[in-house]
């Protein structure tokens, strides 16, 4: 939807869910492809050519609904304060996970893909794993959702790889094995970043995408 319409942009930046790598398959891409607005688009190309003016028109009258919960931009609001908590909080990752086999072989090919499409646009791709609580340091799995910690270790070698073959992609592992240098008061809770937390990390991405060789935009 986006690239064709955004020949100003110049980074994108992606947040990796490594644990869902291994799962979710189904609740994302599938369900999104199986609704009606999907298909509509999909037969009009995904309005490459352009946006009808109506529409836009459209979504322009449409507003969020009014919660404290949620922010302008649509994002859930962490606000200022909270922690990490006491204990490493996991939720049921898979019994399984297996680099041969679904969901990671699709979950990886849309990754790769992604990256490509930014590519041949000369558009960065930055690709963020967050910062989680560091107390997963001492449990079984690299995060909330997963994967293990070796696992973790085997993805890490396969994004460093994969790096070395796509210049315009950068990975920037924030959590870094859950001893990273955030503080507890930066945290909503175990796996999100608050107001605070925010502010710290979009300084440090700013940094990050300042170091990038940006093409030249025409007037």
């Amino acid at each position: 939807y986006l690239l064709p319409h955004s020949p100003r942009l110049q980074t994108v930046i992606l947040s990796l869910m490594p644990g869902w790598m291994f799962s979710y398959r189904k609740l994302t891409w599938q369900d999104i492809a199986a609704t009606v607005g999907y298909r509509y688009d999909s037969i009009h190309e995904f309005w490459k050519n352009g946006v009808p003016s109506s529409y836009l028109s459209y979504v322009a009258r449409q507003t969020w609904p009014l919660t404290p919960f949620i922010d302008s931009l649509g994002g859930r609001d962490y606000g200022t304060g909270g922690s990490w908590g006491v204990d490493p909080v996991w939720y049921a990752p898979p019994a399984v996970e297996d680099f041969e086999a679904e969901p990671f072989l699709s979950n990886w090919t849309d990754l790769v893909e992604t990256i490509s499409m930014c590519e041949v646009r000369r558009i960065h791709v930055l690709l963020v794993n967050f910062p989680q609580s560091p107390l997963y340091a001492n449990s079984p799995y690299m995060g909330k959702y997963g994967p293990t910690w070796a696992n973790w270790q085997e993805l890490s070698r396969r994004l460093d790889s994969l790096q070395t073959r796509h210049p315009y992609l950068h990975f920037y592992d924030a959590h870094r094995g859950a001893r990273h240098e955030f503080p507890q008061a930066a945290f909503g809770n175990e796996d999100h970043l608050n107001h605070t937390g925010a502010i710290l990390l979009t300084g440090k991405l700013d940094s990050i995408i300042r170091t990038f060789e940006l093409r030249e935009i025409p007037k």
